[in-house]
């Protein structure tokens, strides 16, 4: 809702970890946050037109007053991965990321503008002598010190003002992109330890801040929802629905192809078999002018033997009255 008649806000939210470089959405039950802490669950990382940096599948639940926004943060802190180390009862084994999601339409225009508010809990730095780490703890600090790593190479590269900024090379500083990109308003708060046996980590921790202190991001832009992006919207829809009417084009095509082949394989099954039906009544046909001839030839056979016995015969009587 708005004070002003005018304009029409809404305001949503999310919360999410980087634990050990993955995305995971803290709006869940509990046994389902654990369950995908295991099983590796990562959510994907996309950039939006409008919208900058989104995480896909990431929950986002409407809020209407303070109260509701607390709760949710709430439930999401109590999904998330806390740990004891030899420096720290309860220390973060994640970095914690609570995103605001503000839309705001004017009634009279109709152009939309988006703000997004990141809140973002640090987890710290550790050195493995002190913590005294061991196994999956372990792993977990040397992945969050590697993104704080990340995070500085991307400040030094903003402080010198260098074409190329780091973001992709931690999900942290990926998911931060469009809030260091500099077109938004960024506040860092440093917290140190009093204690002289942390004195190494109070300086650098401070070192680290007086660097950023130095970076020049730039003013906030407005994120409108424009006819450019509008045109580029429709444009897309279009393509998507060319697309999709030559896929069906091509699946009438094939079908016809396969119905023409299947067509053409039947009818080649017939001649196939017409021609072995001519072959075989061909065949028969020809078996049967053999046995005719072979019976002449037994009979024409049978016809000189006996033309044979009857010469011998003649022969035989001639011979008896020549001695007479």
């Amino acid at each position: 809702s708005s004070r002003d008649p005018a304009v029409e806000c809404s305001f949503s939210l999310s919360v999410l970890e980087v634990y050990n470089e993955r995305s995971l959405d803290l709006l869940v039950d509990p046994r389902t946050a654990e369950a995908r802490r295991v099983s590796k669950h990562d959510l994907p990382v996309r950039v939006d037109v409008v919208r900058g940096v989104m995480v896909e599948g990431l929950t986002e639940l409407g809020v209407e007053d303070e109260q509701s926004a607390l709760d949710i943060i709430a439930l999401a802190q109590s999904n998330r991965v806390v740990g004891v180390t030899h420096a720290n009862d309860h220390s973060s084994r994640s970095h914690l990321i609570v995103t605001v999601y503000i839309t705001t339409t004017v009634r009279s225009t109709g152009k939309t503008h988006y703000g997004k508010l990141h809140l973002v809990d640090l987890a710290g730095s550790e050195r493995q002598a002190k913590a005294l780490t061991q196994g999956a703890a372990d792993v977990e600090s040397k992945h969050i010190n590697r993104s704080l790593s990340s995070l500085q190479d991307v400040f030094a590269a903003l402080l010198a003002k260098e074409k190329h900024i780091p973001f992709r090379n931690s999900k942290l500083t990926q998911l931060l992109q469009d809030s260091l990109a500099g077109n938004s308003k960024v506040l860092m708060v440093v917290t140190v330890s009093s204690r002289v046996e942390d004195a190494r980590e109070s300086v650098a921790s401070l070192a680290l801040a007086r660097r950023v202190r130095s970076i020049v991001l730039g003013g906030a832009r407005r994120a409108v929802e424009n006819e450019e992006y509008t045109r580029i919207q429709k444009d897309h829809q279009t393509s998507l629905h060319e697309r999709d009417d030559r896929i069906k084009l091509l699946q009438q095509q094939l079908v016809t192809a396969l119905g023409a082949a299947r067509a053409g394989q039947v009818d080649k099954t017939r001649r196939a078999a017409s021609v072995a039906g001519r072959k075989a009544e061909e065949r028969k046909a020809s078996d049967v002018d053999r046995a005719a001839i072979e019976r002449r030839c037994a009979d024409a056979e049978n016809d000189a033997d006996r033309y044979k016995a009857q010469c011998q015969l003649l022969q035989g009587q001639l011979a008896q009255q020549h001695v007479r």
